[in-house]
């Protein structure tokens, strides 16, 4: 989509944000659906331990990605700088707002391994339905007024959203819509 709506200098700035935001990801995206998953399958009949731990992991992760994503939005600048040159100085931005999105959709997958560890993977597929409706329509949206970075807020916004249904039904599940006890 991108590469086909939008300028070739708009499609390398938003890949190469994409290539920096994607390295811490990808490493905390591998502990979550490994080793969270794993601890708290053995927990799952006992809901005080499992709440617990659970909000213990959540609380973790929370500060963890809290501080990376605040370290790379507030110095987005210098690790582009330093990374790829001041010729790619107008990829600053979508690394910014990639970052926050990216904020939210990993606290979207540790909310996520709830559903898994109570077999309750159906109500992702619908989740994944709604979240791909939203972005269905900022895609129409930014390709419309052919402006990227409408298309990336609205990813921003998607994963926001997702973040906020996905966080109320996990709750659902362990019987507590309440934040971190």
């Amino acid at each position: 989509v991108l590469a086909k709506y939008f300028s070739f200098s708009q499609t390398g700035y938003f890949y190469q944000a994409k290539k920096i935001q994607d390295v811490p990801g990808g490493i905390i995206n591998m502990i979550t659906q490994n080793v969270v998953f794993s601890a708290l399958a053995k927990l799952q009949d006992d809901k005080l331990a499992f709440t617990k731990t659970y909000n213990k992991i959540t609380l973790y992760f929370l500060v963890m990605l809290g501080f990376i994503s605040t370290f790379i939005y507030v110095y987005a600048e210098s690790i582009v700088l330093l990374l790829y040159g001041k010729e790619w100085i107008g990829a600053i931005f979508y690394m910014e707002l990639l970052t926050i999105a990216s904020f939210f959709y990993f606290q979207e997958l540790i909310n996520r391994v709830i559903f898994k560890v109570f077999n309750q993977t159906r109500q992702i597929l619908y989740l994944e339905y709604v979240k791909k409706t939203i972005q269905a329509i900022s895609i129409g949206i930014g390709i419309y007024y052919l402006d990227l970075q409408i298309l990336i807020i609205g990813f921003v916004i998607t994963n926001i959203l997702g973040y906020l249904i996905n966080y109320y039904y996990s709750r659902k599940i362990i019987g507590s819509v309440s934040s971190y006890e």
